[in-house]
Parts: C-alpha cells; structure tokens; sequence
C-alpha cells in the first residue's frame, strides 16, 4: 500500500475530530507530494482516526494520521494480519500489521529501546514490504 502526502499538519477541526490532547502531535516529519509505503495501519477503539504507520523523512518508524495522506495505491500486503491490542479498558486497537508483529507484541518497544535482534528483524519487515509494494 502507497500513500501520498497532502498536508504535514494537522488542522485543529482535525485534531478536535481525532480527540487529540494539547500535548499530542500536530505535525508531521513528512513531505508534501511525497509517496510513502505503508507499514501497517492503526484505529484506536473509542477514538477517531485511522493512522498509518511509514517511514519518516527523519527514517524513523512513525505513525501518522491517515487524514495527511492520499491512497495512491491501496494494495494490502499479503504479510499484513489483523489483531487487536489493549487491555478491556482504555488504549484498545485494532491493527493491522506484519504478522511479526502479532507474534511479539513487544517488538516495536524493543526495536525503539535498540535491542540489536528486534533491529535487524524489524529493518527486514520493512525492506520486505518495501520490495512488495514496488513490484
């Protein structure tokens, strides 16, 4: 799946939309124009907004409002599988994702705390889903 960048910025009718919190994020390390392959995507359960998960003009693994972005290309990848995370409470998700990552739920916070084996493997899942999405 291919997205490209309309907007770096979210509006403030979007973050009202989206039950942002003063504290969270309203822009974005991306490039309007700019295509991205999506990693993975994301819905928070009890709020609004979809994001997608890509790589950042900064290289960072980020996840980023669905609403930036356009759909050039919206070919689900046949190594994505959907799995829900959270508690019976708050912070609930409905992902979609690698299926690595429903394997390790752990991955991502080891591969963000530079545990060399979640590296290496989280850096193969994207160049896999890179090459996917090029072909």
């Amino acid at each position: 799946m291919k997205v490209k960048a309309l907007h770096s910025e979210l509006t403030q009718e979007q973050r009202d939309y989206m039950g942002c919190k003063p504290y969270d994020k309203e822009s974005y390390d991306i490039t309007i124009g700019k295509e991205y392959v999506v990693l993975g995507y994301f819905m928070p359960i009890g709020l609004k907004g979809l994001k997608f998960d890509i790589i950042d003009d900064d290289g960072e693994l980020s996840s980023v409002p669905r609403c930036l972005f356009e759909i050039t290309d919206g070919k689900q990848s046949k190594h994505w599988r959907a799995f829900y995370l959270g508690d019976y409470g708050k912070n609930q998700s409905l992902i979609i994702q690698h299926f690595e990552f429903s394997k390790n739920p752990d991955l991502l916070e080891q591969y963000y705390c530079y545990e060399h084996e979640a590296v290496k493997l989280v850096e193969k899942i994207i160049d896999q889903l890179h090459e996917e999405a090029e072909s």
